[in-house]
């Protein structure tokens, strides 16, 4: 069986059918598992290939081999192992959730008050 696998569809209602009978001839079996745990959304995607992905450098014209530089882009943390069972690999990421605020820097900045904060009388601002 070949490793590497890829199909073309044009944006068209008809191509989710064409999709599926390909990948049914192809009797590879696909998963994908979602989980919310400690304000982080994690997301798994296994196959039977055992292929470790890795992120590629691509052209301006390169239509694909951008997947990893997104999810690298976007996510908290990911990565790629070999499954427990031994046959293929799970690709996984974590993006935090609404619920989580993502960390912030606080440096102190200590300086002398602004000029309009010395001690007088106020005007009001017209």
């Amino acid at each position: 069986m070949n490793d590497h696998i890829e199909w073309r569809f044009p944006r068209h209602p008809r191509s989710v059918g064409r999709a599926r009978t390909l990948l049914a001839e192809q009797a590879r079996e696909i998963r994908a598992r979602f989980a919310v745990r400690d304000g982080l959304l994690r997301i798994e995607v296994s196959d039977a290939c055992a292929a470790l992905p890795h992120p590629r450098h691509v052209s301006p014209d390169d239509e694909t081999g951008r997947g990893l530089a997104l999810v690298e882009a976007l996510a908290e943390r990911w990565g790629a192992e070999p499954r427990p069972c031994g046959i293929g690999k799970t690709v996984w990421f974590e993006i935090a959730t609404a619920a989580r605020p993502a960390p912030v820097e606080v440096t102190p900045v200590v300086s002398s008050p602004p000029h309009w904060a010395a001690s007088g009388p106020r005007r009001p601002v017209e």
